[in-house]
């Protein structure tokens, strides 16, 4: 996965600009040290005709850890999408969480991240 791609789609204007430029930085993502982010497949079940269960190892900034998550394909039978919801703690993303950080009230970072990911069989 390219990390340079990681976009902010809930705000708009000058805030989403630095929102983005911090969620690649050091605090968060590392872009300019972790480039890429990979997800290597451990297990695929048939949930339904258009639905599949995934497992496998996600590894954010070196850091893997097992993730599973329902993907559904699309008409064309060829592209998998699905949402995943990540603890970033588990990947040394730790700015503001309040699992280490008490302090930081009510300037907490949620510790849940969502992604929007595609999978294209080729």
């Amino acid at each position: 996965m390219d990390m340079n791609s990681v976009t902010v789609d809930d705000i708009q204007g000058e805030m989403q600009a630095g929102l983005l430029k911090h969620i690649q930085s050091d605090d968060f993502f590392s872009i300019a040290t972790y480039p890429t982010s990979t997800f290597t497949i451990t297990s695929v079940k048939e949930i339904s005709p258009t639905s599949l269960e995934i497992t496998g190892d996600l590894t954010i900034k070196g850091t893997s850890n097992p993730t599973t998550f329902i993907a559904t394909v699309d008409e064309t039978g060829n592209t998998f999408s699905a949402p995943i919801v990540i603890d970033r703690t588990l990947w040394d993303i730790k700015f503001r969480s309040l699992k280490f950080f008490s302090d930081v009230a009510d300037k907490a970072i949620e510790d849940d991240i969502s992604f929007d990911v595609s999978l294209i069989v080729q």
